[in-house]
């Protein structure tokens, strides 16, 4: 019963990641896939650390709204 859930979970996951935008999605998954530093995934955009904090709660924000992810939010 947990690996079947866990399955599920994370095909919910990889869904909701597949309709973010490219940047966000890379964000999310330096930050929690590949546990990089902010400052790597700042560098690899080219962008300030402050911004890729902001595109990350984004993100986060965005996954929040999407109903598909409801069982991942129990």
């Amino acid at each position: 019963h947990g690996l079947v859930e866990l399955k599920e979970r994370n095909g919910a996951l990889q869904a909701a990641l597949d309709v973010l935008p490219r940047r966000e999605r890379l964000v999310l998954s330096r930050s929690y896939l590949e546990q990089r530093p902010l400052r790597e995934t700042a560098e690899e955009l080219r962008v300030p650390e402050w911004r890729v904090c902001q595109l990350r709660t984004q993100a986060l924000s965005r996954l929040r709204r999407l109903p598909e992810l409801e069982l991942v939010n129990e």
